[in-house]
């Protein structure tokens, strides 16, 4: 009889569960396939089945993280302007991976210093969350004629993993993750904003940064 889907959400769960547990555990990454099955309950050749390879399963556990992310954004939407909404992006993304830098930091040092192969699910969940913010940058009028929004959104992703790497490295203290990677952000953005929009988000930024 065919597994339901459930049973294979299920299964997989059970397998991102174990990894967290020993990426806790043991502060890094390297904890083998053998070992994450043992883990998990399963045999040795599911996680392959349902992941490839450890990649896959880091990748999970990050895009698992970008969908929480952008369902609270799209809860919180209606209650905010498009500035802050992209704002409130860029602090609550950092407040996710600090809460939880026992699994995350170990995971960041591990995928890009191996030089990570996104796979194309991964990719467009990255996207989405970025452009959720642009879309409505879009609406409200505050770009000048020529960013395109998947150029944009990629450029702002990379912003905050250049961000996210200085911390997960060490060359940024919790306290100024937030910061930084708002900095970087803006500064990606203002060649592309109105006039108008310019002055909106330095104004912000200002407000921001007062104690």
């Amino acid at each position: 009889m065919a597994k339901t889907k459930s049973s294979v959400e299920a299964r997989r769960e059970k397998i991102l569960q174990a990894a967290e547990a020993l990426i806790r555990d043991r502060g890094e990454v390297e904890f083998s396939m053998r070992a994450l099955a043992e883990a998990a309950g399963v045999s040795f050749a599911t996680p392959f089945n349902h992941f490839g390879n450890k990649e896959g399963i880091l990748q999970a556990l990050l895009s698992a993280r970008i969908d929480r992310e952008l369902a609270h954004l799209q809860d919180r939407s209606d209650e905010q302007t498009p500035l802050e909404t992209l704002f409130h992006l860029v602090d609550h993304s950092a407040s996710a991976y600090l809460e939880d830098a026992d699994l995350y930091r170990p995971i960041l040092r591990s995928v890009w210093s191996a030089g990570l192969n996104v796979t194309a699910d991964h990719a467009a969940n990255v996207l989405e969350l970025w452009e959720f913010a642009l879309r409505r940058m879009y609406r409200a009028d505050m770009f000048v004629e020529g960013p395109d929004l998947e150029m944009l959104a990629r450029r702002l992703h990379f912003s905050f993993v250049v961000a996210l790497l200085q911390w997960a490295g060490g060359g940024l203290k919790d306290e100024e993750l937030a910061d930084h990677a708002r900095d970087l952000i803006v500064g990606c953005l203002l060649r592309w904003l109105s006039p108008p929009a310019t002055s909106q988000v330095l104004e912000a930024c200002q407000n921001q940064s007062e104690p």
